[in-house]
């Protein structure tokens, strides 16, 4: 399709890719609100806190769902060039992986309302450094989707990484500490292992959330996913 200036003749391509940008970040913000109530209800032991952040899952499928259909409907109709087929779908790729790190948060959620129904450990409370870490990683990828600081999103490797050496050490204490245990005790041990097994996972997708951020960026002239 022709392009004046890196535009489009047909602003109708702007519009619809600024309508995808929009729904991602949507789905971004409902996906740091269910990390935050699955948070909040293993460390305040609130039930219903971990119940809003598996029935709120639902609502970011719905919308993965949509970014596909509106996605596959924008490459049909304006079978964009190449530098704005990569920008189209490194945006429907951050749904997905948006969607998937959301179903993670879903696992952590059912283990924590599992956990809180036991007597607490004091383990649990050394899960919160690695919870504040991918937490802000997530609202880092975010902001760099927003605004395109690329500072951010190439530090997340390096952050995931800190994740993944920190979830094996506790791993570690845990396991060590399994064995004096039985019955009961064994099982509340195992759903600390799960959710560090999924903070991990949560870690390694938000990486893949910063690739995605850098190839929705890699337009040669500017990208309409930029605000103002």
């Amino acid at each position: 399709m022709a392009e004046i200036s890196g535009r489009h003749y047909l602003s109708g391509f702007d519009v619809a890719l600024g309508s995808l940008r929009d729904h991602v970040l949507m789905m971004a913000s409902l996906t740091q609100r269910n990390l935050d109530h699955a948070r909040r209800g293993l460390f305040q032991r609130e039930e219903e806190l971990c119940n809003n952040a598996i029935a709120d899952d639902e609502e970011i499928d719905a919308l993965e769902i949509q970014m596909d259909r509106d996605g596959m409907a924008l490459l049909m109709r304006f079978q964009p060039v190449a530098s704005d087929l990569r920008v189209v779908i490194a945006t429907m790729k951050l749904s997905v992986n948006l969607e998937r790190l959301s179903d993670l948060v879903v696992h952590i959620a059912r283990r924590a309302r599992k956990l809180i129904t036991k007597p607490a450990l004091a383990e649990i409370a050394e899960l919160e450094p690695l919870f504040d870490h991918v937490t802000r990683m997530l609202d880092d990828a975010i902001k760099a989707f927003s605004t395109g600081n690329f500072l951010v999103v190439e530090s997340l490797k390096e952050r995931d990484a800190a994740i993944r050496t920190r979830s094996h050490t506790l791993a570690g204490r845990v396991t060590q500490r399994m064995s004096f245990e039985t019955g009961d005790g064994i099982n509340a041990y195992l759903e600390i292992i799960f959710i560090l097994r999924y903070l991990e996972q949560i870690g390694h997708l938000i990486t893949n959330l910063g690739e995605d951020v850098l190839l929705a960026f890699s337009r040669e002239s500017p990208s309409p996913i930029l605000g103002p």
